[in-house]
């Protein structure tokens, strides 16, 4: 067993939450945040990474300081100028990454993903990109022996598609 590390001294405990690390899934959802986290019921503005503005993020009042108070967390005290706690939910954690919105949640609620991804299409978020790339990607979050068996195992029996390499899973329909 690996030795434990010790937790940064900014580290916040609403970013710890009682799910296995080898049994976590992530789910990525690329291009403009902005219709998902409308479609997440939450009445924000986030900077879209494929704009010509993306940029002005990193000033120090940028986007973050409108969100104080609106969203879980917005990392300020970690100095963080691309991540925000969006929403922490019981079942997993949802942050605004640089690329997009990234979901965590341990395999056993992978029906999650499924009902995130029924909320996307009802709300007409597109899956994929004008070429055919798909804006969602699903993956374990510890990959090769370190992740638990039933993690890829329940990412395939919940329909998503492996890539050639399986690194990554895409829904069946995107």
């Amino acid at each position: 067993m690996p030795a434990m590390q010790e937790k940064p001294a900014d580290w916040d405990e609403r970013y710890e939450w009682p799910y296995d690390r080898s049994r976590r899934v992530c789910m990525k959802i690329l291009g403009d945040p902005n219709p998902v986290v409308r479609a997440l019921g939450l009445d924000i503005t986030l900077p879209n990474p494929h704009s010509p503005d993306a940029k002005w993020e990193r000033k120090p009042s940028g986007w973050k300081a409108a969100l104080r108070g609106r969203i879980a967390d917005i990392c300020e005290a970690r100095g963080d100028t691309e991540w925000a706690l969006l929403l922490a939910p019981e079942w997993g954690r949802v942050v605004r990454c640089g690329r997009g919105v990234v979901v965590y949640f341990p395999v056993e609620h992978i029906s999650k993903a499924l009902s995130l991804l029924a909320t996307l299409r009802a709300h007409e978020v597109p899956l994929v990109f004008p070429d055919g790339t798909p804006h969602v990607w699903v993956m374990p979050v510890a990959m090769g022996d370190n992740a638990a068996p039933e993690v890829v195992a329940g990412i395939e029996e919940a329909g998503f598609m492996p890539d050639e390499r399986r690194l990554i899973w895409t829904p069946a329909a995107a």
